[in-house]
C-alpha cells in the first residue's frame, strides 16, 4: 500500500495550476482595470523613452496632438507630434527628469495648426526607474489650461473695467461742464470773429479738440456702465450691408477693394442691433486705418451647424500687427495710431461678450489681419445678467 505522501504528490497536481490559472485571470483583471482608468483620464499621459519616443499614451493625448490614432504618435517624437517642434522643448522637463531623477513642470503655448488657436498647456514629468535605480523611461502628465488662463484674463479685464468706471465717473463730473463752457466760448468766438482767419483756425482748432475729448469721455462711460438689453431678432448681412454701404466712400477714397459674402440665408439670432454696428463698424475701420494706400477687405459670415453659431470674419491685407502687440489690442487705452484713443476694440470686444459671443484676432505684420467673430443661437432672449 502506497504511503500517504506519495498519494499527495501523485493525485492533487491541478490544485498548483488551478492556483497559476488563478493568478494570470487576476492579473488580467487588474491590467484591464488600471487600462480603463489610464484611457478614462481626461488630461494627456504619454510614456518616453531616452530617445524622446513615446512608447503608450492614453486617449486624451490623441485630443490635444490633434491625432486620429495611435499609430500617428506611438514610435514618434514627443516634442514633434504634441509640442509641433522639430527639437527638443525649451527647458523641456522631461530632459531636467531624465538627468536630474525628479519630477519636473513647465507650461507652454502651442498654436493649432490650419487655425488661430492657441492652446496653453501645463506638463509635468515623472522618472520611472529600474532595479538599479536607473532612470528608464519618463511619464509626462499633460493638463490643457487653456480655459482656466482665459477665465482669469477675463477676471483682470473685469477688473480693469472696474478701475476704469471709477476714472470714467470722475473725468465726466470734472471734466465735462468746464469742457462745454471752453466749447460754447469757442463757438461764440468763432461766430463773432468773421475777419480773423488765424484766430478761426485756432478756435476751429479748440472745437475740434473739444469734440475728441467728448468722444473720449463717452468711450470711457460706455466701457465702464453695463449695457441695457435690448435685444431682437435680427440679421447679421443686413447689418453688414448697410456698414460696407458707409465705408464705401472711404474705400474708394482708399483704393481698397471691398468685397463680402453671405449664404443666400443665413439664420436669424438675437442680437442689438446698434451695438452690433458699433462692434463691427470699429473693425472696417481699423481694417482701412490699416491699409492707407490701398488693399483687400473681405467680409465672410456663415452659419456654423455643430456649434449652432454665426461665424464672420474680417480679413485685411494692411500692416498686420506685431506678436507682442496682438495680446494687448483689447487692453483700454492700448493703440498704436497716433490719432486712436485705444478704446474701440475694448468697446468691441464688450459688445461682442454682451451677446455671450467670442472675437479673436490672428495677424502678422506686412500681411495683414484676420478677425473671427463668433455669435451663438439663442432659444430665448438673454437678459441683463446673461
Amino acid at each position: 500500500m502506497a504511503e500517504p505522501e506519495a498519494l499527495n504528490k501523485g493525485v492533487d497536481p491541478s490544485i498548483n495550476l488551478d492556483k497559476e490559472i488563478g493568478e494570470e485571470h487576476l492579473l488580467a483583471v487588474a491590467k484591464k482595470s488600471l487600462d480603463a482608468i489610464f484611457d478614462g483620464i481626461e488630461d494627456g499621459i504619454f510614456v518616453i523613452n531616452r530617445e524622446y519616443n513615446m512608447i503608450r499614451a492614453n486617449k486624451a493625448i490623441l485630443n490635444i496632438s490633434g491625432k486620429k490614432d495611435f499609430s500617428e504618435i506611438l514610435g514618434r517624437k514627443c516634442f514633434k507630434e504634441i509640442f509641433q517642434r522639430d527639437a527638443i522643448c525649451d527647458n523641456c522637463p522631461a530632459e531636467k527628469t531624465f538627468k536630474e531623477g525628479i519630477p519636473n513642470q513647465l507650461t507652454k503655448i502651442i498654436s493649432r495648426e490650419m487655425g488661430s488657436k492657441r492652446v496653453i498647456l501645463n506638463e509635468s514629468t515623472f522618472p520611472i526607474k529600474d532595479e538599479d535605480d536607473n532612470i528608464i523611461q519618463v511619464i509626462s502628465y499633460i493638463k490643457d489650461i487653456t480655459h482656466v488662463v482665459k477665465l482669469e484674463d477675463k477676471l483682470l479685464y473685469s477688473e480693469r473695467l472696474a478701475g476704469i468706471g471709477k476714472l470714467a465717473a470722475g473725468v465726466a463730473h470734472e471734466v465735462r461742464n468746464p469742457l462745454g463752457n471752453i466749447k460754447a466760448a469757442a463757438q461764440l468766438c468763432l461766430d463773432k470773429c468773421k475777419s480773423d482767419k488765424q484766430i478761426r483756425r485756432y478756435l476751429n482748432v479748440m472745437l475740434r479738440n473739444t469734440e475728441r475729448i467728448n468722444k473720449v469721455i463717452k468711450d470711457l462711460l460706455n466701457l465702464a456702465k453695463p449695457h441695457k438689453a435690448s435685444f431682437k431678432m435680427g440679421c447679421i448681412d443686413r447689418i453688414i450691408d448697410s456698414l460696407c454701404d458707409l465705408a464705401n466712400a472711404r474705400c474708394l477714397k482708399q483704393r481698397v477693394r471691398l468685397s463680402k459674402r453671405f449664404p443666400r440665408t443665413l439664420p436669424q439670432i438675437l442680437l442689438d442691433e446698434k451695438l452690433l454696428k458699433e462692434a463691427f463698424l470699429n473693425l472696417i475701420f481699423n481694417a482701412l486705418d490699416a491699409m492707407p494706400n490701398g488693399g483687400r477687405l473681405a467680409i465672410n459670415a456663415y452659419y456654423e451647424h455643430n456649434d449652432e453659431e454665426i461665424v464672420m470674419t474680417f480679413c485685411d491685407s494692411g500692416c498686420g500687427i506685431s506678436e507682442d502687440n496682438v495680446g494687448r489690442v483689447f487692453d483700454p487705452f492700448f493703440t498704436t495710431k497716433k490719432e486712436g484713443t485705444g478704446l474701440g476694440l475694448s468697446l468691441t470686444r464688450q459688445i461682442i461678450e454682451f451677446h455671450k459671443g467670442k472675437i479673436h484676432i490672428k495677424s502678422k505684420p506686412d500681411f495683414g489681419t484676420e478677425v473671427t467673430v463668433r455669435l451663438p443661437m439663442y432659444k430665448e432672449i438673454v437678459s441683463e445678467d446673461g
